[in-house]
């Protein structure tokens, strides 16, 4: 057995990277209106339908084969038509994401320069910078995007693992009980 190649851990820390953002931090951060066992409920579910999606997935990539990819299976299992519609749906799910990700992350840096530094500026002009940065740091290759991306993971890590420390006496078990099951609805758009 060989050991895993350093292309391995960066592409293992993209994929735990995109996990932790999109899934661990907001999924749970949009559901806690609702209460613990409610949102618990939507989790599992949530969890059950990404499970039945994925076997699905996996068993239209071994029927095609080799050199499998999602436009492919598409085409090979649909037909060109579905390839072009799954096409155009992909690249809006794409620009959708791109925008919740520029948007939200001006939306923090601009919380931030308001907070700490007493500075108001305007989301566009936060937007425009933070758009302006991430396309001069992919300038730089994919290599320096690795290196970034993993210490980013590494303060992650970090962070969480204080998290769990210093949450644990803030813990209110009486509030566990409580539940607002319409809420669930503000957070069934970020679980699909």
């Amino acid at each position: 057995m060989t050991l895993p190649t350093s292309r391995f851990w960066g592409a293992l820390c993209f994929v735990i990277g995109t996990a932790v953002g999109a899934g661990m931090l907001a999924m749970p951060t949009t559901n806690a209106f609702s209460g613990f066992f409610c949102a618990f409920c939507l989790l599992l579910f949530s969890w059950l339908f990404m499970l039945a999606t994925a076997r699905l997935l996996t068993d239209a990539t071994l029927h095609v084969g080799e050199k499998a990819h999602l436009f492919s299976i598409t085409e090979t299992l649909l037909g060109k038509t579905a390839k072009s519609i799954g096409s155009c749906v992909y690249l809006l799910l794409l620009y959708s994401l791109t925008s919740a990700y520029i948007s939200g992350a001006s939306s923090v840096i601009g919380g931030v320069f308001s907070h700490y530094f007493s500075l108001q500026i305007d989301e566009t002009r936060i937007a425009i910078l933070f758009s302006m940065a991430l396309l001069s740091l992919l300038s730089w290759g994919m290599e320096m995007v690795d290196q970034i991306n993993r210490f980013l993971l590494g303060l992650l890590l970090i962070s969480y693992a204080l998290l769990l420390f210093a949450l644990p006496p803030h813990i209110e078990p009486h509030l566990l009980w409580h539940y607002e099951p319409r809420a669930l609805f503000q957070g069934v758009p970020v679980m699909f």
